[in-house]
């Protein structure tokens, strides 16, 4: 033990947080000469950084600059930059390969299949109107293809039944649409082409996921869950629930719906944890201050990000996991700027954290 500066010999620890896991590349990651709580901390253990990099601009600071998006295949983890690029690393670590880089655009979301990386891209053209791409690109590195090309903006992609589902909106109007294509068809739409929308909401946001060969998603109020199975339209779309609060986030885990939703209780803004599987009606989880969003499930257990300390101007994040019977909230990631993207898999979790100057990929295990 270095006990001068407070750390395992050859572990990036502090004393606090000494216990470091021999599988992970860094397994408790602080900064050089830092001897307060490392990054992440809690309870004796710490994430393992994956990767880090720069973060060329705050979202307010560009109109083309979003959030990061991640995902996971069975070996390897998958995530773009504001800096419009899409990079891959193995799950245990390791070197990072550049799968897309672009120029002046942004790419806002990701999905993977066993052969493709999926993904939206934003361009503002020479009449500063945005055009976007739906676009794919192996796996294992290579030439992009475009699938799909639309005015206004494309946003979260993901699959279902065989076909890329994501979301586009307009801003003239403003609507949003859950667009479908078959990756497999040789019809590319272009930005002049019409196609039957799976969901329509006038709305700048609509959630939506796919579950058992459907699409859940909610309307303009955000209070109205409603289903259409893929591969129709939305005149097939049929009205499943309507709810008392406005639904900010939709997930789905095995045959469950998991949903986010803003509410006031007593003149303190907090947010309901609901879930709802098949026919069975919706149950309320759990009750949270502002660490409900980017969330994920595993089994029964929830876990999300937000900010620790509702109450004060700072924000200091936090990632968190529910667990029955009770619900309450424990932290299992500690001292983070701001989370942006969240994934799973059996035996982690995995987030991108935001200090607005570096993003940083994490993995801690359950």
């Amino acid at each position: 033990m270095n006990w001068l500066l407070g750390r395992a010999a050859g572990c990036a620890c502090a004393l606090a947080c000494w216990g470091c896991a021999a599988d992970d590349p860094n397994p408790c990651l602080v900064d050089e000469g830092y001897l307060g709580d490392p990054v992440g901390c809690v309870d004796g253990r710490a994430p393992a950084k994956l990767w880090s990099g720069t973060a060329r601009a705050r979202p307010e600071e560009a109109s083309t600059s979003f959030g990061p998006s991640l995902v996971l295949d069975e070996t390897d983890v998958y995530w773009s930059t504001r800096d419009e690029r899409v990079l891959r690393v193995a799950k245990t670590g390791g070197r990072v390969t550049e799968l897309v880089s672009l120029s002046n655009c942004s790419i806002r979301g990701l999905a993977v299949d066993d052969a493709w990386v999926y993904y939206t891209r934003n361009c503002a053209d020479p009449t500063h109107l945005l055009r976007s791409t739906l676009e794919r690109v192996p796996k294992s590195g290579g030439e992009d293809e475009v699938l799909a090309e639309q005015y206004f903006e494309s946003r979260e992609v993901t699959l279902g039944a065989g076909r890329v589902l994501w979301l586009h909106v307009s801003w003239a109007d403003p609507v949003s649409f859950v667009r479908q294509l078959d990756p497999t068809s040789a019809e590319r739409p272009g930005p002049d082409d019409s196609f039957e929308a799976l969901a329509v909401a006038s709305a700048t946001y609509l959630p939506f996921v796919a579950l058992g060969g459907e699409v859940y998603w909610f309307d303009a109020s955000g209070r109205t869950l409603h289903v259409t199975p893929i591969g129709g339209g939305q005149s097939d779309s049929r009205l499943v629930a309507s709810l008392e609060s406005e639904v900010l986030e939709l997930f789905a885990e095995g045959d469950c719906l998991f949903w986010t939703a803003r509410d006031n209780v007593e003149h303190v803004l907090g947010y309901r944890i609901h879930k709802r599987c098949g026919d069975s009606g919706q149950e309320e989880l759990a009750m949270a201050e502002r660490a409900t969003e980017r969330m994920v499930v595993r089994g029964e257990e929830l876990f999300g990000a937000g900010d620790n300390d509702p109450s004060s101007a700072t924000y200091v994040a936090r990632v968190y996991r529910w667990s029955p019977p009770d619900f309450e909230p424990t932290t299992i990631a500690a001292g983070l700027d701001f989370v942006q993207a969240l994934a799973r898999d059996e035996t982690h979790l995995y987030w991108i954290d935001d200090t607005f100057g570096e993003l940083r990929l994490y993995r801690i295990e359950f």
